[in-house]
Parts: C-alpha cells; sequence; structure tokens
C-alpha cells in the first residue's frame, strides 16, 4: 500500500489535520492510497469539518468548499503535492 505525501503550499510543512465540528482535532500520521488515513492521538470523534495544515492551518479545497472527505484528501496531495 503506497503512502501519499501531503506538503502545505504556504509552509511547507508535512504534517495535515483533521478537524471536526466542535472544538475536535487530530493529526494525520499517514496518508495511503485507498483513502484510509492512520491518525496520532485524539480524545474525542465527531463529524469532518475540514483538513489543513497543522502548521499554519492552509484549507484543502474542493474549488469553494473544504474537502471533508478521506478519498477527497487523496486526490487533492496527488494534484497538488510532490509525490516521491
Amino acid at each position: 500500500m503506497k503512502n501519499i505525501k501531503f506538503v502545505c503550499p504556504e509552509c511547507e510543512h508535512t504534517r495535515l489535520e483533521c478537524c471536526m465540528d466542535g472544538p475536535h482535532t487530530c493529526p494525520v500520521t499517514e496518508i495511503n492510497a485507498e483513502g484510509d488515513h492512520e491518525y496520532g492521538e485524539y480524545e474525542s470523534s465527531a463529524i469532518v469539518d475540514r483538513w489543513q495544515c497543522e502548521m499554519c492551518g492552509f484549507t484543502l479545497m474542493d474549488n469553494k468548499y473544504p474537502i471533508s472527505d478521506n478519498v477527497e484528501v487523496v486526490k487533492w496531495c496527488l494534484d497538488n503535492c510532490p509525490q516521491e
């Protein structure tokens, strides 16, 4: 299973964060091509609101809407981030 690389176009940080409705966030430790992400520690779960750079808050967008789907994160990263 191939892992997908995220590189923020604003600050070049390589960590992505899953933001959920309410005050919930969770760091993403691995993105794979099937959309099955691995997550860091989190204390609660909720509905995904958006995906953003953990460092600067750059939000992944699909046209004018924040991306909230795992598979769309993969597509965005493949289209916008250098892959090895």
